[in-house]
């Protein structure tokens, strides 16, 4: 979903939403556009998410503040941040692994998925995608790779208690101590 108060830049996102058909010349495309019609069902779970917007951003925010509480106690992992005179929402909590840690981001995960909690990668750069390979043949984005490598999302349903962000922090607490001295991590 998507609101705006520019005229021209609705009549584009319209254009856009409905394959970018001409609208004078059915099945004529100046440019390539989308399949972005809602359903009626889609329209009213938006809204209904809307209207709640204050309360999901408000607990979002929550699990931001417990999450930044106590990663910063685990060496290793960089948390985000916020630039000032912006406001995140926190839709995903993102965390870096930084090369101090004792495992790699992957092995992270694999571990605190052993245990439970669900995690996911960031975003695959798409010059990396199947799709694209040919049209980015032999190009690297080295920033857009690291990231790639490095990061990976927490649990962030507004459902969160701080409990079970107390339990998720220990997690990664506990795999960073038995990876650090070299045990098989438990």
């Amino acid at each position: 979903m998507v609101t705006t108060n520019d005229a021209s830049l609705a009549r584009l996102m319209r254009r856009l939403r409905d394959h970018a058909f001409h609208p004078q010349r059915h099945f004529w495309h100046e440019y390539a556009g989308f399949n972005y019609r809602m359903t009626n069902l889609q329209a009213a779970v938006g809204l209904a998410q809307t209207e709640r917007i204050d309360s999901i951003v408000a607990a979002r925010r929550r699990l931001r503040g417990w999450y930044d509480e106590r990663l910063r106690l685990i060496p290793g992992l960089q948390l985000p941040t916020e630039a000032r005179g912006y406001r995140s929402v926190f839709w995903m909590y993102a965390v870096r692994v930084k090369p101090s840690f004792p495992c790699s981001s992957h092995r992270l995960r694999q571990e605190l998925a052993r245990r439970g909690v669900e995690t996911r990668s960031f975003f695959v750069p798409i010059h990396m995608q199947p799709i694209y390979a040919q049209h980015f043949a032999g190009e690297r984005f080295p920033v857009a790779e690291r990231l790639c490598q490095s990061g990976f999302y927490l649990p962030t349903h507004e459902g969160l208690d701080e409990r079970d962000v107390d339990w998720i922090c220990d997690q990664i607490a506990n795999i960073r101590r038995c990876a650090g001295v070299g045990r098989a991590v438990a």
